[in-house]
């Protein structure tokens, strides 16, 4: 697997726009192509990790509703580990979800590590296990 910073060291900062590109599909894919034309037109000094990092907020918040981040937010404080899934890798992918917070809606922001632990990863802890602790 490559990192995102070895496409920025191994690729011409234009393909690494095209690259994403290829990972979409019908209406997705236009969406990107009519945010490159319209966002960076015939100026390519836009063809930067910030503003790959621009147009993919914009593709995000266009694809999403308005409240996504407050919706996904409050859908990690009430959904629980689900069976089959070790602590480790739910926990890992609820960082790796709230490290992507920002991006689904404006002015979202991630929940600090204090706020995780209290408010999505603790309830979920069975009942059993908190009074043992």
């Amino acid at each position: 697997m490559v990192s995102s910073n070895e496409l920025w060291d191994n690729l011409a900062p234009k393909a690494i726009f095209y690259e994403f590109r290829r990972c979409l599909r019908n209406e997705n894919r236009d969406v990107w192509n009519r945010l490159l034309d319209n966002e960076m037109g015939e100026n390519e000094e836009w063809a930067t990790q910030d503003g790959f990092e621009a147009i993919l907020q914009t593709f995000v918040q266009e694809l999403l509703l308005e409240s996504a981040g407050t919706r996904q937010k409050q859908y990690m404080r009430t959904t629980g580990k689900p069976r089959g899934t070790t602590v480790r890798a739910w926990v890992s992918r609820i960082q790796f979800i709230n490290a992507w917070l920002p991006f689904m809606e404006e002015d979202c922001t991630k929940f600090s590590e204090r706020e995780l632990i209290l408010e999505v990863i603790t309830p979920d802890i069975p009942t059993a296990w908190q009074k043992d602790y």
